[in-house]
């Protein structure tokens, strides 16, 4: 019987007429299993065909014909062996073909140490929440090999849950992964526009979002760090900076810290640290690793004093605590505002005052408490009364001003009224107290429309006087 033309294909192909092609990793390694998939490539891990015990990871370039991709593979790998050789806890690496990232018909490849142990977010998954002195003490774990890059002016640019493995936690020991978009700030390739988006769902930092920003500050590192003590002590992601209401992460409802960790003097410093790490302004936030170092062992040292910061800058930051917490300083922000409108009034007064025939305009030392001038609301700490008088004897009519508040919104009420100064001192509403001007809080009034309003009320009680007295003669 003749052989059929597929048995003679297949005996063919397993004599090597074709020889099949390998990947170079293939010489000294045998695939083992896939990995979680990163950013640029695959990876797996592998064992040494000399002896299969001794494990590794590989990871393969997805896109290899991206000039791109190959050029940040290359810098990841320069960087890794620089950080590593310095004291950093990163993975060894063992072999690689990245420097042939210039000639596009390379498959890329390299081989770097498996490490053994769960990633910080595993282990908090399973073991959250970890008590406040060991979170801080693997916080500056890790922050100790940032620091190291920073010292080479290697930024990692990628710090999250998902690449930091916990070979243990007494003492804390934690090896950084994934060096796929560090950037080395000594070197000329220019591997990151300024129009690309960097960022995870971790931490949503503006500068790796908007366009034009610094996408190689080194205190985005700084900011992921806080990111990564936050996340130990609550089991959160921080996300983005500020919520839609201006709350940092520790500040938010049902996300913030716990109550036990912002009690005393440690709670305050706490808070205090991710206040500054936090801020949505890189100035505002930790400059340096060191800096930061040294606001971690503050939590650690119950009896040490406070830490001195500037003044303008605590005082920057609890006013702006105090207006998004306190209804009271609000309002006194609201009553700055009308001042600095109502001074305006003042001069109209002095204009008018010599100019009204009969009427003579003054502010009144006292009124009647019977007077109600505004109704049931929000009332701010600032009311005016105009007083007129005329030739008249024994009655005097009343222009009352209050400010009320409603939200971020404020109102400004007048009421018109006369007065008997003879006893009995009786008050008769001669116009109910409303709505003459409104406008945002933190905006401040109109001046046109204020001094608009202050006119026609005034023409208003004038009238009203005018005919009070005809009625009372």
């Amino acid at each position: 019987m003749r052989p059929s033309l597929s048995c003679l294909l297949s005996l063919y192909i397993r004599d090597s007429a074709f020889p099949v092609m390998t990947a170079p990793w293939e010489v000294n390694w045998i695939f083992r299993q896939s990995l979680a998939p990163g950013g640029q490539g695959t990876t797996s891990l592998v064992g040494l065909r000399s002896d299969e015990t001794k494990l590794g990871v590989l990871k393969e370039l997805r896109d290899g014909r991206s000039a791109e991709a190959r050029t940040r593979m290359f810098q990841e790998v320069a960087n890794l062996r620089v950080v590593h050789s310095d004291g950093a806890k990163v993975p060894r690496f063992i072999e690689g073909n990245t420097d042939s990232y210039e000639d596009l018909a390379v498959p890329l490849y390299f081989v770097m140490e498996h490490v053994v142990g769960p990633t910080l977010a595993e282990h908090i998954g399973k073991a959250w929440p970890l008590p406040l002195e060991t979170a801080v003490r693997l916080t500056l774990d890790i922050a100790n090999s940032i620091e190291v890059g920073h010292a080479k002016n290697i930024l990692h640019r990628d710090l999250k849950p998902e690449n930091v493995i916990i070979r243990g936690l007494d003492p804390p020991d934690a090896v950084i992964l994934d060096y796929g978009l560090s950037f080395n700030l000594d070197e000329s390739r220019n591997i990151t526009s300024a129009s690309e988006t960097m960022g995870n769902k971790f931490l949503v930092l503006s500068e790796g979002r908007v366009p034009g920003d610094n996408r190689r500050d080194p205190r985005s590192d700084l900011t992921a760090l806080c990111g990564i003590l936050y996340y130990c002590l609550t089991g959160n992601y921080p996300g983005m900076l500020q919520d839609s209401a201006g709350n940092a992460p520790h500040r938010r409802p049902k996300y913030g810290l716990r109550d036990d960790l912002v009690k005393g003097l440690t709670g305050n410093r706490l808070m205090s640290f991710f206040d500054r790490g936090f801020s949505p302004v890189t100035t505002s936030r930790f400059q340096s690793v060191k800096e930061l170092k040294s606001r971690l062992d503050e939590l650690l040292a119950q009896d040490s004093p406070e830490a001195f910061e500037d003044p303008l800058e605590v005082a920057r930051q609890a006013s702006e605590d105090l207006l998004k917490n306190n209804r009271a300083s609000q309002l006194n922000q609201f009553q700055r505002k009308l001042m600095e409108s109502w001074n305006l009034i003042g001069g109209f007064v002095h204009q008018m005052r010599g100019n009204l025939g009969q009427f003579s305009l003054d502010m009144a030392s006292s009124y009647p408490s019977s007077i109600a001038i505004a109704p049931a609301s929000e009332m701010l700490n600032f009311h005016l009364i105009w007083s007129l008088t005329a030739e008249a004897v024994g009655t005097h009519a009343f222009v009352a001003w209050a400010v009320c508040a409603s939200g971020e919104e404020c109102t400004l009420y007048r009421g018109i009224y006369t007065i008997k100064a003879q006893p009995p001192s009786t008050a008769k509403t001669v116009a109910a107290p409303s709505p003459v001007c409104r406008w945002q809080g933190s905006r401040g009034p109109d001046r046109d429309a204020l001094a608009d309003a202050f006119k026609r009320t005034l023409s208003e009680a004038i009238r009203a006087y005018a005919k009070e007295l005809e009625t009372s003669r």
